[in-house]
């Protein structure tokens, strides 16, 4: 999946996968998934809900408690 600069995806934290371009992180729902960047922090989120927003440079998750983090490259 693919995110434009006005959509947003969300979807639960599930698993990371090794590629040959490098670590990603699986987040799906139902529907859906999207491989993102994996983070070390996001390790810690392993079964639960994330929001992922496009932003300027990269990807910004919000996660339980409001808190806004980013994922760039």
């Amino acid at each position: 999946m693919s995110l434009t600069q006005r959509q947003s995806f969300e979807g639960r934290f599930e698993r990371r996968i090794d590629l040959a371009q490098g670590r990603m992180s699986l987040i799906g729902n139902e529907k859906a998934f999207a491989l993102v960047p994996w983070r070390r922090d996001l390790e810690r989120l392993r079964g639960q809900s994330l929001v992922l927003e496009p932003k300027a440079k990269g990807l910004g998750w919000t996660f339980p408690g409001g808190r806004t983090r980013g994922i760039s490259r």
